[in-house]
């Protein structure tokens, strides 16, 4: 979420709810702002991070845990359980793995998810239906793990990665759930509307003629335009009289021509630097690379990972970002067992990293590289918002090719313009 806050643009994003604020509606606004930017959880996490990020959730969190999402979150940790087990009877070569380089889809726009425990108990129940009979015995505890996935390797696979997304979206919901009154705030953040009319061929020319339109499409229209004006003046505006009105007096355009631009402020708000950092060293002197004071870990395997992550990723045709290691500098790691990785806000100093995760892995590989994006200003390119109406969450990632909306991601040309434009003195 982008709030206006005495004139400053700040990126607020949801936690994975690790900090507990128990009467978070009666807090005021400054505080709720603060309580929404700790920590983050994007919408595509590896369940070991869910499983991490459900352990430290509060109290109030887990009392959320009702039947539904119980069993998908027990028959989700067996999953993880046993393919844990089988792995330490195999060896590196031969791993069982559910996700894969190159491999994710990531979310986009254009197919968002949709959740509340109503979806999870529907997929729990169709998972139990059809997974193989003996993989279900073993996921629910009235057969013993066996070292091997008694099915072929294809197969496994395929259920165990339902398992798993059942386990995500059930734990998702479970820490999101006392927090719906803040999620259903985040409305005023979805961008469809605007993506939907960008993407549109002769736009003034449908609207104008919008009632010689198919049905199917004017209702489209219509959200569309709700949306753009929601994006503009609010969930309170009344945007969905302000839409049947332009439509009444024929000025559908008009209507677009009003809200259009704060659909595109909305938008660019997630791809935008803020809280550039001072002490970045990129000049006219040598404009192909820039250099980042970075406290030296103290840790030459941590320092390793450290440099061979973040300066292979973050580089543009020909330019690159070194980190320059030094005994006293303001941005820093550290590593805490079992925590949620995230920045202590946008163009924080902080780093906090799991470290219960091997740094070999290739999501924790990936993770401090999409971190060190919050260290330069960068905030989550996704949505993520509650309909109380429909009761559902949907969320979805603006583009599933960015490094800091998706784990599919990396990084970008615009993120390097954005850079260029945010620190280069020249």
């Amino acid at each position: 979420m982008v709030l206006e806050v005495e004139g400053t643009m700040q990126r607020i994003y949801f936690s994975s709810i690790i900090f507990a604020i128990s009467t978070v509606s009666s807090l005021s606004f400054a505080a709720q702002s603060e309580f929404r930017k700790k920590t983050h959880l994007l919408p595509d996490a590896p369940s070991s991070v869910y499983f991490q990020a459900l352990k430290v959730s509060p109290l109030q969190s887990r009392m959320f845990i009702g039947g539904v999402t119980q069993e998908a979150i027990s028959l989700g940790e067996k999953n993880m359980v046993w393919l844990k087990y089988m792995n330490s009877f195999r060896g590196e070569e031969n791993q069982l793995r559910l996700t894969k380089p190159g491999q994710l889809n990531g979310i986009p726009i254009t197919k968002p998810n949709r959740y509340n425990p109503e979806t999870v108990k529907a997929e729990t129940n169709a998972i139990k239906k059809d997974i193989p009979a003996e993989m279900l015995k073993v996921l629910t505890g009235s057969k013993e793990m066996p070292q091997n996935p008694m099915l072929d390797e294809e197969t496994y696979i395929l259920w165990a990665k339902r398992v798993d997304k059942n386990y995500q979206t059930a734990v998702r919901w479970t820490l999101m759930e006392p927090y719906l009154t803040q999620l259903a705030d985040e409305r005023s953040q979805d961008v469809r509307g605007y993506y939907y009319l960008n993407q549109m061929q002769n736009l003034e020319n449908i609207l104008r003629a919008f009632n010689s339109q198919p049905i199917e499409t004017q209702n489209d229209i219509k959200e569309w335009l709700r949306q753009i004006c929601v994006n503009s003046a609010g969930l309170s505006a009344g945007c969905d009289k302000k839409v049947a009105t332009s439509i009444q007096s024929q000025k559908v355009y008009e209507l677009y021509l009003k809200y259009m631009p704060g659909g595109q402020k909305t938008w660019d708000s997630y791809f935008k630097l803020y809280n550039p950092r001072p002490e970045m060293e990129w000049t006219d002197v040598d404009s192909s690379r820039a250099i980042l004071p970075f406290r030296d870990p103290t840790n030459t395997s941590i320092l390793n990972f450290l440099k061979l992550n973040i300066e292979d990723e973050w580089k543009w045709d020909g330019w690159t970002l070194g980190l320059d290691f030094r005994g006293k500098a303001d941005v820093h790691v550290e590593f805490v067992p079992g925590v949620t990785p995230h920045v202590n806000g946008v163009g924080g100093n902080t780093i906090t990293m799991d470290d219960n995760a091997p740094l070999s892995e290739w999501d924790v590989q990936w993770t401090i590289r999409h971190e060190f994006g919050h260290v330069l200003g960068f905030v989550d390119c996704y949505v993520e918002f509650y309909d109380p109406t429909e009761k559902i969450i949907t969320n979805y990632q603006l583009d599933i090719d960015n490094l800091m909306c998706s784990r599919k991601g990396r990084l970008q040309k615009t993120h390097f313009e954005t850079m260029k434009a945010a620190y280069l003195k020249r």
